[in-house]
């Protein structure tokens, strides 16, 4: 049975998950400042909506697809997913001599 990852490993996911965090906090802020700036100004100097949803709408959806990765990153791609395709690319390439994929 393959031991679980070391302490070094599981620190290096958890600097990348709050990472990742980090990135998603920022993107959330920025699009919530921005889009109130835009919204702001299409309503101030158009006298009413015009363009500003053309901005917010595919962005969110972008931040939408941004959030989803980050809460199934874990289940998907999480770091025992990682170990286990490392351990099968050093399992078939043991032995051959060959650095390559």
């Amino acid at each position: 049975m393959a031991a679980g990852p070391s302490e070094q490993e599981l620190y290096k996911a958890a600097e990348k998950r709050t990472d990742d965090l980090i990135g998603f906090f920022v993107h959330a802020m920025v699009y919530v400042v921005v889009n109130a700036g835009i919204w702001l100004t299409d309503i101030v100097a158009g006298g009413g909506v015009e363009w500003a949803y053309w901005v917010t709408i595919p962005w969110g959806i972008g931040l939408t697809i941004h959030t989803l990765v980050l809460l199934f990153e874990l289940k998907l791609f999480g770091a025992d997913w990682r170990r286990r395709q490392i351990e099968r690319y050093v399992e078939r390439h043991r032995g051959s001599g060959s650095g390559a994929a």
